[in-house]
């Protein structure tokens, strides 16, 4: 069908490819592109994420750390964080460094140049959470009462010598491990970068103490722990996307329509203001 039977534009575009990113040696699982287009993200099975200049056609910076396949990657949509999400039971939270006083000017321009001149470091790793709210309030006031890396020798003096006087706090797992039978673990910023939903979450039921199939959500720049837990799914969630549109709050019970007409007509008169301001 045409454009003048359907009234709506003809679909029959034509695409071609306009360049060309080589690097990755593997299957590419997942892509994000930054917020101004600059520059992009990919996972691969070789368990490496890598970060492209468009422009440029050349890597940025490799992000591993992985264990496993990187099946699900997000780019922040205020363009501070990059997070990926593995196979590993491990979601990875990346954020450019510190760009020093003589580089600063580099901030002005695209993510990719930013990216360039300051490079990209490890933030944050989401894999496990204490079991109770109790031990996660005692993890917040005592930070040293905090496990070690499982590969650290800190750790291994500690369960071996058992000469670590401190309470070990008991963590569950957040993700589940590579036995999931899914490709993708697609991950889901809010459309404000205020919250961060990542799939294949695992909880400890109140009752039997089983795990459940979720979907964990983090604040921004929260990570010791989810703020929100969706639960009770039959099966492992392998995607979740947020609503694009950002809704506003209902009108409060007892309010009047004069209230309300009010209040737009003094938004309006601060727009008119600003406009003004603008202007002159």
């Amino acid at each position: 069908q045409n454009q003048e039977e359907t009234g709506q534009p003809s679909s029959s575009l034509s695409w071609k490819p306009t360049a060309s990113l080589r690097g990755q040696v593997d299957d590419v699982q997942d892509l994000a592109w930054s917020p101004d287009g600059s520059a992009l993200v990919t996972g691969s099975v070789e368990n490496v994420a890598m970060v492209w200049d468009i422009e440029k056609q050349r890597v940025l910076n490799r992000l591993d750390g992985h264990h496993h396949y990187i099946q699900g990657v997000a780019w922040d949509p205020l363009g501070d964080y990059i997070i990926t999400q593995s196979g590993d039971r491990s979601c990875r939270v990346y954020a450019p460094e510190l760009v020093p006083p003589r580089k600063a000017l580099a901030l002005r321009g695209p993510i990719a140049a930013r990216i360039q001149a300051a490079g990209i470091s490890l933030h944050h790793v989401l894999a496990r959470m204490p079991a109770t709210q109790t031990q996660a309030a005692e993890v917040s006031k005592n930070p040293g009462n905090q496990d070690p890396p499982e590969s650290s020798p800190a750790a291994a003096v500690s369960n071996n010598g058992n000469s670590s006087k401190k309470q070990r706090v008991e963590r569950n797992y957040l993700f589940h491990d590579e036995t999931m039978p899914s490709f993708f673990r697609r991950l889901s910023w809010s459309p404000d970068g205020s919250f961060l939903a990542c799939p294949a979450g695992l909880y400890k039921r109140m009752t039997d103490s089983r795990s459940g199939n979720c979907v964990h959500i983090f604040k921004r720049g929260e990570w010791a722990s989810p703020v929100l837990t969706l639960p009770l799914l039959s099966k492992a969630v392998v995607a979740v996307r947020f609503c694009p549109i950002l809704f506003k709050p209902l009108q409060q019970s007892g309010e009047s329509e004069d209230e309300e007409g009010t209040k737009q007509e003094e938004k309006e008169e601060v727009e008119k203001q600003k406009q003004k301001g603008i202007d002159t």
